[in-house]
């Protein structure tokens, strides 16, 4: 296995940060994707330091909500990009697309024109744009998976694959593997769906994530393998979390099978 497990804090994210990292290292984790849901740790960068010494941080999540307490959809990628200048150990940063609606329309058009990402924003972090869940598609997978790689190539970006949104949106996720060249995944966001509720815990939904996994440590991906679920999905007992995030990790990732 060429890749790296690291657990999202948004699989915990009513408990204490230092708790999350704590868990996810007994777990068995090797990182942390970090989602930057609250302005106040721009300058919280001691904490933020204190942690990757418990566990690096090796992905940090851009915020995707109440952008106006960040200063906007920007000032939001550039204050995500700032901490991850002062972390040493980010291998990647994660970030939502920008839609075509009222509120978002200038970062919209900003984001569209960029033809080089990184070096609008400064960023020496590498950027991956994360497929969004998309109902209107159903019959066509291909579609959904070239049109985000397209953008990502034209951006000089890499890509964050949500296998759960590929899945909600109605597309095979195994055909991912006849599509992707893997060199331009960064990071792998896994989670399961049942009907429209989605990030579950793998192995508790519809999507055939076990035959993903087997086939995903036959290919060539190196990046970031993300475990992304609601806190619903994990019990409420410390040593229950860790039991199932264990489990998942040898079900998933360290079985031959």
């Amino acid at each position: 296995m060429h890749f790296t497990p690291i657990l999202s804090t948004g699989c915990l994210f009513h408990l204490p940060l230092e708790e999350i990292f704590f868990l996810a290292k007994e777990s068995g984790f090797l990182g942390i994707e970090l989602i930057l849901n609250e302005p106040k740790l721009i300058n919280q960068l001691d904490l933020l330091i204190s942690l990757d010494k418990i566990l690096p941080i090796l992905s940090l999540h851009a915020p995707f909500r109440n952008h106006s307490l960040w200063g906007g959809h920007l000032k939001a990628w550039e204050k995500t990009i700032d901490i991850a200048a002062k972390l040493t150990q980010v291998k990647n940063i994660t970030f939502h697309p920008p839609i075509f609606r009222l509120g978002q329309m200038g970062h919209f058009w900003w984001f569209t024109k960029s033809k080089n990402l990184p070096k609008d924003l400064n960023s020496h972090v590498p950027l991956s744009l994360e497929n969004m869940p998309c109902p209107e598609y159903n019959l066509i997978t291909k579609k959904i998976l070239i049109t985000y790689i397209k953008q990502c190539q034209d951006k000089n970006i890499k890509f964050t694959l949500d296998v759960c949104h590929l899945g909600i949106s109605g597309g095979n996720i195994l055909k991912v593997f006849d599509v992707i060249e893997w060199d331009i995944v960064n990071n792998i966001h896994f989670s399961d769906i049942k009907g429209f509720r989605e990030h579950l815990f793998p192995g508790e939904g519809e999507l055939p994530l076990k035959e993903f996994s087997d086939n995903l440590k036959k290919s060539s991906f190196k990046g970031l393998f993300t475990l992304e679920v609601g806190p619903t999905s994990l019990p409420q007992t410390r040593k229950d979390i860790v039991t199932k995030l264990k489990l998942f990790l040898n079900t998933f990732l360290y079985s031959s099978s």
